[in-house]
């Protein structure tokens, strides 16, 4: 009604204007009926009614360009669109197409539009287009679809479609369709994918547990030691956070430092050790190798998370460390007790020579005794060592020379050690200690006589060779020439001799400013 009221008003202000206008025109006024005979009255009328019409002409001019100027700018937007759009009818003809569709397409409109869309699919995905036709008329509601079209140059593109029916100023029922390129997307998601299996190849070789994760620390792929180690499923662990599976028994202090705070600052991380308790089997220990991996041809990032199970290994390792240090306890044990035995031989040959009246005697009894108690010292070092295999062998022999000067009582006579701290195990340190024993006490006994003062040195030293060096000088009157060390018929020298070869040394003797003896063995010391 309120239409019609409208209507009928315009066409009243256009009947009063087309009057003023005729009125103008002829000098007279409509409203002057006397004026007028009826020819003129018609005339009047017929000359309003052309007015109204060129009236009526001229807005209906003015409307058409208008709608010309509406249409022909939806045409720039709707053909200039970067995405394709195109109208099919219902028997699936494409009625009308942009410049993007066709363009996507290779072709020119006038080969497109009047042709069937399903022409242009490729026959593998021609199920798929069906498919989604159906369920565009069943549902009644706009439907997606991905599939891949042909070009005219034979290539084929990937692209997405989103689809809704509605009619046109005919009323006829029609499709609208937008189709945008994706095959940049799918060049993308086919190189994760790649990476994906390249990663899934990878992880399966490796025997320990390992598993791959995304930036965001979700679990993409683990391999099946992993599910055999830990007793969790597949669907329980893919796409799942990591601290999240096996009912959070992964949510571990430890393991959020190593994946959130040391991994992003430096790409690889080796051996971080993890110890907890998981509920489905128990507590582990377990030593974390992790990297980063970068893949910016797709502008993302895979942390490989291997895994090595040292549970075993480390209850093994804590065995032998148990043994070892019950044996330890033992040797030292064993260690003191010849020590201490040693320390009653010695008393025992101290108390004979003190109570023997024989010269010769009491000095082979008092010889005996030293030798027994350089091997007791030995004993005592063990004992107080916390390595019994090394012997710290410089702070041995000042303990050795310290006391055979308080045996012989030759304070006019100076005894220093030179050398470098050398280890040595108890194989090696007792016959170098007996050696050195028997050279120092024959320099304290026969190069200094009559009180003479002099010095004597004392070391063990490398040669360019990498052999031990031990050597013992003195500057007294010299090793007798007439006598020959290695034919020699006295104890000690026999012993010095006897020794060296134990050790597989040679002597050498140097007579030039007293005496002194080398003796040359395998370097199978550590510093």
């Amino acid at each position: 009604m309120a239409e019609k009221k409208k209507y009928a008003g315009d066409a009243d202000d256009l009947r009063r204007r087309a009057d003023e206008a005729v009125s103008l025109s002829t000098g007279r006024t409509a409203n002057d009926p006397q004026q007028l005979t009826a020819i003129q009255r018609l005339a009047q009328e017929l000359r309003v009614h052309a007015v109204e019409l060129d009236m009526q002409n001229e807005e209906l001019l003015r409307a058409h360009q208008e709608l010309e100027n509406s249409k022909a700018k939806y045409f720039d937007l709707y053909d200039m669109a970067p995405m394709g759009y195109c109208t099919i009818n219902n028997h699936g003809l494409i009625m009308e197409a942009n410049l993007a569709a066709v363009t996507m397409l290779g072709v020119p409109r006038s080969a497109f539009v009047n042709q069937f869309l399903s022409s242009f699919v490729l026959s593998e995905d021609k199920n798929t287009y069906y498919q989604f036709r159906k369920l565009l008329v069943e549902a009644g509601t706009p439907q997606p679809v991905e599939m891949r079209l042909s070009k005219k140059d034979g290539k084929v593109i990937w692209v997405s479609m989103e689809a809704a029916m509605s009619r046109n100023a005919e009323g006829e029922l029609v499709t609208r369709v937008v189709m945008n390129d994706i095959a940049e997307r799918k060049k993308v998601e086919a190189e994760i994918q790649d990476a994906r299996e390249f990663v899934e190849n990878i992880v399966e070789t490796v025997r320990e547990p390992l598993v791959v994760l995304s930036s965001d620390l979700k679990i993409i792929s683990v391999n099946h030691s992993f599910y055999d180690t830990f007793k969790v499923k597949p669907e329980e662990t893919i796409g799942k956070l990591i601290y999240d599976i096996g009912n959070r028994q992964w949510d571990i202090p430890t393991l959020r430092e190593l994946l959130e705070n040391i991994l992003p600052l430096n790409t690889v991380f080796n051996g971080y050790k993890v110890e907890h308790d998981f509920i489905t089997v128990g507590r582990k220990t377990m030593l974390l190798n992790a990297r980063q991996i970068f893949r910016e041809s797709i502008g993302s990032r895979f942390i490989l998370l291997a895994m090595e199970d040292i549970t075993v290994r480390k209850q093994a390792e804590e065995q032998v460390a148990r043994s070892l240090k019950e044996k330890e306890v033992l040797l030292k044990e064993i260690n003191h007790r010849v020590k201490n035995n040693m320390t009653v031989i010695y008393s025992l040959l101290n108390l004979q020579a003190n109570a023997t009246v024989d010269k010769a005697a009491r000095a082979v009894l008092e010889e005996a005794r030293d030798r027994v108690n350089m091997m007791a010292l030995i004993h005592q070092k063990l004992y107080q060592s916390k390595d019994l295999a090394h012997i710290d062998y410089k702070e041995y022999l000042q303990n050795l020379v310290a006391g055979i000067v308080d045996t012989y009582q030759r304070r006019d006579i100076v005894l220093s050690v030179e050398m470098e701290s050398v280890f040595f195990d108890v194989t090696v340190g007792i016959p170098c200690g007996l050696i050195v024993n028997e050279l120092v006490s024959n320099a304290l006994k026969y190069a200094f006589p009559e009180g003479r003062k002099g010095t004597i040195t004392v070391g063990i030293n490398k040669d360019s060779e990498g052999n031990n060096v031990l050597t013992v000088a003195d500057n007294g009157i010299g090793f007798p020439e007439t006598t020959d060390f290695n034919k020699t018929t006295t104890l000690g020298l026999q012993l010095v001799n006897g020794l060296s070869g134990q050790i597989h040394g040679t002597i050498e003797l140097s007579r030039v400013e007293g005496t002194t003896f080398r003796i040359t063995f395998p370097g199978t010391t550590d510093k």
